[in-house]
């Protein structure tokens, strides 16, 4: 139980980070990447981590880590719709 509020404080951080007009985008994307991945390892919160993915798409449309986690996530949830979308603007494999 303590580990779990331990990593909600860090995401809160992470988010205040990523929400940061002050630091560069490559902090802001770090903080995102980092985001994605505790919601994913720490959480299984996938809808969460989603969305963190979806933001460092909005500041490296070609991100690769993002792009390959959002393929399988929008596969798994059945949202094709999103998948098509970001099939048409992701860099080729």
């Amino acid at each position: 139980m303590e580990a779990a509020r331990r990593w909600a404080d860090v995401v809160r951080l992470l988010e205040l980070r990523a929400s940061a007009r002050e630091v560069g985008s490559e902090a802001r994307l770090d903080a995102l990447l980092r985001m994605m991945r505790i919601y994913v390892d720490r959480f299984a919160n996938h809808g969460l981590a989603v969305a963190a993915a979806e933001r460092v798409l909005e500041l490296d449309a070609n991100h690769h880590e993002a792009i390959e986690y959002l393929r399988g996530a929008y596969k798994a949830r059945r949202q094709f719709d999103k998948l098509a979308a970001l099939e048409a603007r992701a860099p080729k494999r």
